[in-house]
């Protein structure tokens, strides 16, 4: 009787021991295919090689967790046990959903990173505008126009409404005073001030669009003339280096005239 007994339960262990040992086997071959698959998605540039190595890693807890669970109660035939577990997980999970959120959105933000690249998003909801200048897994940075680091949670960042402006501008106001050529033409040599203006502006490729700039006469006194410039840019705010070079390519092209430049911001008019 010990004999069979001994025979039964030696038998029982072995295939235990086979199934965990099978279980194995297919995680063993999921985690493979996971990892084929990533590669192929890597070699086609759909995931960045960083990307692909956080899933399969990610993956590969989960596999190797699921694994153990299963292992342990093949081994321990203790159903109780499978349901504690399975228990812990479910509570763990209800409790830090928002974790588990952020991490999952930081994930879709790497795969969709070049959707908002160089560019100026806005969230109108919460009032938060500007360039996303990193992320961890909990959260986005996004710098405003005003130098402000803001932190959003990556998953407000996927379920709130995102505006974006692929072409950012902004405007840069000059004030130009310049001496007028005395001759009887005098709407001529206007003319010409201006399309000298917008050449300079052109071959500076300082201005995004050149045929928007905007010239406008303000007053005129003797043989000085008082322009308004009104200049498109590249950026959320004119960058100072940008409005220097502005100016340098205008006073270098009108030294002539005797130019005299200021610098005003403000919008540009409706027209």
């Amino acid at each position: 009787m010990n004999e069979w007994l001994r025979q039964a339960l030696s038998t029982s262990l072995a295939i235990k021991l086979l199934e965990s040992l099978i279980v194995l086997i297919v995680a063993l071959i999921f985690l493979r295919l996971v990892k084929g698959l990533l590669a192929n998605l890597e070699h086609r540039n759909v995931i960045s090689t960083i990307l692909s190595e956080q899933i399969y890693r990610l993956t590969a807890i989960s596999v190797y967790s699921i694994t153990l669970i299963v292992v342990t109660y093949i081994i321990t035939a203790v159903s109780l046990l499978l349901y504690f577990v399975l228990a812990l997980i479910i509570v763990i999970l209800v409790a830090n959903w928002h974790i588990i959120a952020d991490i999952a959105a930081y994930y879709l933000l790497i795969a969709f990173r070049n959707v908002y690249q160089a560019s100026l998003i806005e969230l109108p909801r919460l009032g938060i505008r500007g360039r996303i200048v990193g992320s961890t897994l909990f959260h986005t940075r996004i710098r405003t126009p005003s130098g402000k680091i803001v932190y959003v949670p990556n998953h407000v960042m996927i379920t709130e409404p995102v505006i974006q402006s692929i072409a950012v501008q902004s405007t840069i106001k000059l004030e130009l005073s310049l001496d007028v050529p005395q001759t009887e033409q005098k709407q001529l040599e206007i003319d010409k001030i201006e399309s000298s203006i917008r050449q300079s502006l052109r071959e500076s490729k300082l201005t995004t669009r050149p045929q928007d700039v905007i010239v406008q006469a303000k007053s005129m006194q003797a043989n000085r003339i008082h322009l308004v410039l009104y200049i498109p840019v590249a950026g959320s705010e004119p960058r100072p280096s940008t409005i220097n070079n502005i100016v340098a390519a205008l006073y270098r092209r009108l030294r002539d005239l005797n130019p005299e430049i200021k610098v005003v911001y403000e919008p540009p008019p409706l027209i």
